[in-house]
């Protein structure tokens, strides 16, 4: 396994099963969506380490991350950001709330839409595992190759817009 800067964050990986069903191609093999939370598995593999050392979930983390980028942010486009719908992102923010991470109010001029922000020690503690996560990032990148990760980035965004409309 390549080496990471915080090779602690990075699990081993199981062992491929082969046979005649990994012989075999199937419909799963030309599917984007298998392909893409197969993706996300392998980059979510190497935050495990850090996630637990901090007691987040990924999607904790996930709205954390987004916070520190653009706080105060309001919970619908919170929702948005993450791709966490908002009966669980009620469910996560009450939480955060209970570890004083996180603190939400009424909109101004809206008494019925919530915005969200980080506490102080929200920001402390994202202050310090952002770095860490950078490193995880960087690793990433490296194993998987710069350009490769451009191109993927670049891609994936491309999918994600292929139903909006104008």
């Amino acid at each position: 396994m390549p080496q990471t800067p915080h090779a602690l964050s990075a699990l081993p990986l199981p062992a491929r099963v082969s046979g005649p069903a990994e012989q075999r191609s199937s419909h799963t093999d030309q599917s984007i969506a298998i392909a893409c939370t197969r993706g996300r598995e392998a980059v979510v593999r190497r935050f495990t380490f850090l996630l637990a050392q901090e007691n987040f979930t990924e999607q904790q983390w996930r709205v954390m991350r987004i916070l520190f980028d653009f706080e105060p942010i309001a919970m619908t486009l919170l929702c948005h950001r993450t791709c966490i719908h908002k009966v669980s992102m009620t469910r996560i923010v009450k939480t955060l709330e209970a570890k004083d991470l996180v603190e939400r109010r009424f909109q101004e001029g809206n008494s019925k839409a919530f915005e969200i922000m980080l506490t102080d020690l929200g920001r402390q503690k994202m202050s310090r595992m952002t770095p860490i996560a950078e490193e995880i990032y960087d690793g990433i990148a490296a194993d998987f190759g710069k350009e490769e990760t451009a191109q993927l980035l670049a891609l994936l965004d491309k999918l994600s817009r292929i139903n909006d409309t104008d």
